[in-house]
């Protein structure tokens, strides 16, 4: 019995300590969309705004399936800028929606966005035009090849673009692996219990004497 239990904890104790650290990977990227226009709602023109810009970054941790999902990310901001109107800005906690694709090759189709700054205005990017309620031309559809949407709620005129974004990768990073705290704690379990186990086992001194002179 005391063989069979010693291997069970040798066994329980090598599993244990051969459970492997795991470390992740952090991208950082930037992105720029310039193919904005004018959109006049009910009306359906378009006027290009060739000094409207939309300029953003985000970081995140990458998941085995290639993703950066919004619950991966640990820093995003975008910034919108337009004659005639004034700055906005997206951070993270104003996000509703958030997907890149890091495996499609840093694909700008993959990007997907949308959020509320200020809890007003709405910033929309690639399928997010369509899959994020905030978005919608207040029930107008949109105009056929429209990939970004941004709604200043300043009447009858926001913006659309055409044109997914210019992504770039500016840093990717492999944290080094640490070991895990369960394997650690578990491996020393299963050498305490041999260690245990194996003092029991051994006879004292005192019991081998007295075996030696029971005959005398």
């Amino acid at each position: 019995m005391f063989k069979n239990t010693l291997v069970l904890a040798g066994f329980a104790m090598s599993v244990a300590l051969s459970v492997p650290a795991h470390g992740e990977t952090i991208d950082t990227f930037s992105f720029t969309d310039t193919g904005w226009s004018e959109y006049a709602l009910g009306v359906g023109t378009l006027t290009p705004s060739p000094s409207t810009v939309l300029n953003g970054a985000f970081t995140g941790v990458v998941e085995p399936n290639g993703f950066i999902e919004q619950s991966d990310l640990t820093q995003f901001s975008v910034q919108f800028e337009s004659p005639n109107f004034s700055p906005y800005s997206l951070l993270q906690q104003e996000l509703t929606l958030f997907s890149y694709d890091t495996a499609s090759g840093g694909g700008p189709s993959s990007l997907d966005f949308a959020g509320t700054p200020g809890g007003f205005t709405n910033v929309c990017i690639g399928a997010a035009t369509s899959l994020d309620p905030n978005c919608a031309f207040f029930n107008q559809p949109y105009l056929p090849g429209t990939v970004g949407t941004v709604l200043l709620n300043l009447g009858d005129r926001d913006f659309v673009s055409s044109s997914a974004p210019q992504i770039t990768l500016v840093s990717s990073t492999f944290t080094t692996p640490t070991p895990e705290p369960a394997p650690i704690f578990l491996g020393g379990i299963g050498l305490a219990v041999i260690a245990i186990l194996a003092r029991r086992r051994t006879p004292s001194r005192r019991c081998i004497r007295l075996r030696g002179t029971a005959g005398v």
